[in-house]
């Protein structure tokens, strides 16, 4: 049961995203510690629904991933659209990084955050 579940994972997340997925989940797990980071040094209560909802996000982008794989799979001649939903998952954990080390008292270049915004926004 678990190699299928396995199996099924790699398939669906692509099977060639494997680094940029590691990438990914280790900007989530630096988001969440430096949030609780953040949390602590403002004063704001740590609650574990917080912490379920970091669980629920990594699903989503999970499922975002998945479809973006799925897609490329599907319409023949378009490869990108994987790439492009991990790079933007990617930037948006960036974003959220700076802003909770922000939050616990350090500088963040507040142009390099604009910039990112703005690559995270672009339509």
């Amino acid at each position: 049961m678990i190699t299928f579940s396995l199996g099924a994972l790699w398939y669906l997340l692509g099977a060639n995203n494997h680094e940029m997925l590691v990438a990914l989940i280790s900007l989530l797990a630096i988001d969440f510690i430096t949030a609780m980071g953040g949390a602590y040094h403002t004063g704001e209560p740590i609650e574990s629904r917080k912490a379920l909802k970091s669980a629920s996000k990594l699903t989503v982008y999970m499922l975002f991933i998945a479809a973006g794989h799925l897609t490329s799979v599907i319409v023949l001649d378009v490869t990108f659209t994987e790439n492009a939903v991990i790079s933007f998952l990617a930037l948006t954990e960036l974003v959220s990084i700076m802003e909770n080390i922000g939050k616990m008292g350090y500088m963040v270049p507040q142009k390099l955050l604009n910039r990112l915004q703005d690559l995270r926004n672009a339509k």
